[in-house]
């Protein structure tokens, strides 16, 4: 039974490295401050289980990290809802980033939905 945490563990950890990388990366080539959001992603039942970056410059790119989360399930839907309630999802697994074709400005909130339509985790975006 251990050997099916490993390929988890691997993907948490492959997530931070990247997260911290691609954080860096925007930092290193001028990105303002205010261009990069982190915002932590909760349970449902209140407990942090990672981050999720939201970087405003063009394009606009949304990547969220969950090496807390201790689910055995690995895919899952990121459910992107805009601040007129217009949704988009797209299919992940591990961790996930993409570029979004919608002003960074206009996100309010990330949802992680798992194959069964269960919100796994989620984040509200201070707008």
């Amino acid at each position: 039974r251990p050997r099916r945490r490993w390929p988890a563990a691997l993907a948490a950890a492959a997530a931070a490295v990247l997260a911290v990388v691609a954080f860096a990366a925007g930092r290193a080539t001028n990105a303002s401050p205010a261009s990069v959001r982190e915002v932590a992603m909760t349970a449902p039942s209140g407990r942090v289980v990672g981050d999720s970056y939201i970087h405003g410059d063009d394009p606009t790119w949304v990547f969220v990290a969950v090496p807390g989360w201790t689910d055995t399930a690995n895919e899952y839907r990121l459910r992107v809802t805009l601040v007129d309630g217009a949704t988009t999802e797209v299919s992940g697994s591990g961790s996930w980033g993409s570029v979004l074709p919608v002003d960074a400005r206009r996100i309010r909130e990330l949802a992680l939905i798992g194959s069964d339509g269960k919100v796994w985790c989620s984040a509200l975006v201070p707008v």
